[in-house]
């Protein structure tokens, strides 16, 4: 029967089991951060906060215990703007702290609408991340309490007050939160009268750290991982009482559940960033020797015995694949886009790319030996985790594909390739769409062995690509005077051919993303179809023109901008284009042309917006962990 990935109506299918939701509004992109044990300076919170800050920056806020109450500080921007209020505070220590970074969706970007919320006696403070779908049925029936933001987070700390008006225990709290509250959230919710601190989970992640007598909360693991020895994953409908720095763990229904700790991987900063202007600048250098480890690990599998191994990839369940759909969301969309060009090349295997949101409202058609590949930077992107959990309720085999091990998508994909990346702290990705490009390329490799293809063919071209990325790093200055003579034009379209149609979507968006500038990506042959109606001596035009098999079809599309007076760049491998502008390439594949054409463009975008003067790690209305519909 053909039906639908998810059903749009309120009287929704029950996806329970795999945490499935169907979002009416937005959820909140933000950050949470709790700590509960020995005294701390709250000028510590703020750096904790800090490393939650590329989860959303329009405001933030932090609430602390003290002798006469709960003291809370908001602002609007990002965590110096709250660091320069805490001067007053200097010394200031205090046994509980809860702390918020948010992105705005209920409610404009305001103090007010800062977290944390309190309640009208202010004994309850609440910070959120989620969405309350029946808030305004909620807040409809608190005619007797006094709202002072726009936010559905400060409806949670009216309700608690009223709960514990009741003498309602924090166990009953949470049962009646899980029964009454529709949508996806992690809760913090701290009770200053009885000195407890009650979490909720649904859908959103919330995790719990411990340190002999600490206690840290985070919507991050990576983020408290330095901090912490032992972790905890809260499940789906699980909650959680910390009292006395005691810590309980309940389902909805109040019941005392059991949990499992698991060891901290400890996370190492990268201390080379410190001699780059941002953090973007650093990670696209960081690309060269995320090639070459990918590469050298892979390649010795290849060599030696010619089938390449990932953990958690059945060679056998992954046998007798026909159909293949891969799905994400922004830059990894490009990612599954060129990862469907390459597998149907290779494989000859039918292969569809789709952005998440789409695929999550067309028709679903099922077929015998289809694999399903989700892929996520961070593991958390709700359109793909929505389509996972519907397929997982239907028995599909999903993989996914991502950079963090502890990531939903991770846990709940029946096969799971960590892309190893590392960490990416500026919100426009660049290497990790660079680590996409890779695990696709050799998940591909990976399959078509099994359909015993020849894929020795292509261990040379592969071990010339480490080479080949640090000559063009090394000749970023090239791209920097580009960027000087073209940044103060407005207008920037990108066209590239077959397996570089993903590469000139891209670098249209890296622009756009953190420049602010219009740009548009095509498929070079579409340039007649109507794009070519916006030529003129304003717009500029990168062709992504490799000499590979159809280089001849995008020298037609070059010839047909510059007879029209357009301004083109290329990235390309010939010197004998006619052309204003070139950036030459290194020679390789067509396969691996994406992994060293998109670095300039990346360069490029990065160069422009500083010249611009822009906010590069963290642009304006954009979050690097996008749980949002």
């Amino acid at each position: 029967m053909n039906h639908r990935f998810s059903n749009t109506r309120k009287t929704r299918p029950n996806f329970t089991k795999y945490g499935a939701i169907s979002c009416y509004h937005t959820e909140i992109m933000c950050g949470i951060f709790a700590y509960i044990g020995k005294p701390k300076s709250i000028k510590l919170a703020l750096g904790w906060l800090q490393t939650l800050e590329y989860r959303g920056y329009d405001s933030c806020g932090v609430c602390f215990k003290t002798k006469k109450g709960l003291k809370i500080i908001k602002t609007v921007g990002g965590v110096d703007n709250l660091t320069k209020q805490l001067r007053t505070l200097n010394g200031v220590v205090s046994n509980r702290i809860i702390a918020h970074t948010r992105w705005a969706t209920h409610g404009k970007v305001s103090t007010l609408n800062a977290h944390p919320h309190t309640s009208c006696n202010n004994e309850v403070a609440v910070v959120h991340n989620g969405i309350i779908e029946n808030f305004n049925k909620i807040k409809s029936k608190l005619r007797n309490h006094k709202f002072t933001s726009q936010t559905d987070t400060e409806l949670i700390a009216h309700l608690v007050e009223d709960e514990i008006k009741k003498n309602k225990s924090a166990k009953d709290i949470i049962k009646y939160l899980y029964n009454l509250i529709e949508g996806s959230y992690a809760i913090v919710i701290f009770l200053d009268s009885r000195d407890e601190i009650i979490l909720l989970r649904k859908d959103c992640p919330l995790v719990v750290g411990l340190n002999n007598s600490e206690i840290y909360i985070c919507s991050d693991s990576q983020a408290i991982s330095n901090f912490v020895n032992r972790i905890i994953y809260l499940h789906n409908n699980t909650g959680a009482i910390i009292k006395e720095n005691q810590i309980r763990f309940v389902n909805s229904l109040g019941l005392p559940v059991s949990v499992q700790e698991e060891a901290v991987q400890k996370h190492v900063e990268n201390s080379g960033n410190k001699k780059y202007k941002h953090h973007m600048l650093h990670e696209i250098f960081e690309q060269e020797n995320l090639i070459y480890t990918a590469i050298n690990h892979r390649l010795k599998d290849l060599k030696n015995d010619g089938i390449i191994d990932f953990s958690r990839c059945s060679h056998d369940a992954l046998s007798n694949v026909k159909r293949i759909v891969i799905f994400g969301c922004g830059t990894t969309y490009h990612a599954c886009l060129y990862g469907s060009y390459l597998m149907r090349e290779l494989l000859g295997i039918h292969t569809e790319a789709w952005i998440a949101s789409e695929l999550r409202y067309s028709k679903y058609i099922h077929s015998p030996n289809t694999l399903y590949i989700g892929i996520s930077q961070s593991g958390e992107t709700l359109d793909t985790l929505q389509i996972v959990w519907s397929l997982k309720e239907r028995g599909e085999k999903v993989l996914g594909i991502t950079n963090s091990p502890s990531s939903q998508l991770a846990k709940e994909s029946d096969y799971v390739i960590l892309m190893k990346a590392g960490r990416e702290i500026g919100v426009a990705a660049t290497k990790t769409y660079t680590a996409q490009l890779l695990e696709l390329m050799f998940f591909t490799m990976m399959l078509a062995q099994k359909q015993k293809i020849n894929t020795k063919f292509y261990i040379r071209p592969l071990e010339k690509l480490p080479a080949a990325v640090s000559n063009i790093l090394k000749r970023h200055d090239e791209i920097r005077d580009l960027a000087e003579k073209f940044y103060r034009h407005k207008n920037y379209m990108f066209i590239g051919r077959k397996f570089n149609v993903p590469t000139a979507y891209e670098g249209a968006l890296k622009l756009k993303e953190i420049t602010y500038l219009h740009a548009e990506g095509y498929a070079g042959g579409e340039m007649k179809h109507g794009p070519i109606a916006l030529v003129d001596k304003e717009l500029i035009t990168f062709a992504v023109a490799p000499e590979d098999p159809i280089f001849s079809k995008i020298e037609s599309n070059i010839s047909e901008i510059k007879s029209r007076g357009g301004k083109i760049i290329c990235i390309t491998t010939s010197k004998q284009l006619n052309t204003d502008e070139m950036f030459l390439i290194p020679t390789n594949h067509e396969f691996f042309y994406p992994l060293l054409c998109i670095i300039p463009l990346h360069l490029f975008a990065y160069h422009v917006a500083d010249l611009l003067g822009r906010e590069i790690d963290k642009p304006r209305n954009l979050a690097k962990s996008v749980t949002v519909e």
